[in-house]
């Protein structure tokens, strides 16, 4: 999609800290990309909160050279596990020492204030309740990019189609958006956090 746009991409590098997410994404890949796209993409084991320490041992690259090395990284529905383990500043700052400087960063993750996940509404009806991880309000998403030196672009809710969502769905919440927007965009499904590294 990038290059269709004109945006050249020298490698793009996937993480997941599960092998069998790992694994899956590999396959995908081969199943959707064109053969002369294949090569630029490579996907390694590592954990969010670790991810210089992580995706220098799983690539085998030196930790000095992961430094200043992206453009761009993209986080969707990752970051709230590190809020959860106490940990978003380690992630943040890795983050950070991983992009070059200009360089930008979009968070992507549940908004605590969407009342119909799944999760929740099953856990409601539970006589003994699960614990949940924890969600994060957009300010918490955005406060580790603001500590650790980022300049934050936007913050904001959106998205109001589920992920999971078949034809009509999709149909009905994609005309219901502009309403839903208008009255409770603080409740949209999703928080978005777009931070740059000073230049």
């Amino acid at each position: 999609m990038l290059n269709s746009k004109g945006i050249q991409v020298a490698g793009a590098v996937g993480t997941d800290f599960s092998p069998v997410m790992i694994e899956t994404a590999r396959r995908e890949a081969k199943n959707y990309l064109r053969e002369r796209d294949l090569h630029r993409l490579e996907f390694y084991i590592a954990k969010n909160e670790s991810l210089i320490a992580d995706l220098s041992a799983s690539a085998g690259i030196e930790r000095s050279s992961l430094r200043n090395s992206f453009h761009f990284i993209l986080g969707v529905n990752t970051v709230r596990y590190c809020h959860d383990a106490k940990k978003e500043m380690d992630n943040t700052r890795d983050i950070f020492d991983l992009l070059v400087p200009g360089g930008v960063c979009v968070v992507i993750d549940m908004n605590n204030r969407f009342p119909f996940f799944r999760s929740d509404l099953r856990n409601r009806l539970r006589w003994k309740k699960q614990q949940q991880c924890y969600v994060p309000s957009l300010e918490e998403y955005a406060a580790p990019f603001v500590k650790a030196g980022f300049e934050v672009l936007r913050r904001e809710h959106f998205c109001w189609i589920p992920h999971s969502a078949g034809g009509l769905k999709c149909r009905l919440f994609r005309g219901l958006s502009p309403l839903l927007n208008a009255v409770a965009k603080s409740r949209a499904m999703r928080s978005l956090v777009v931070s740059r590294k000073p230049r």
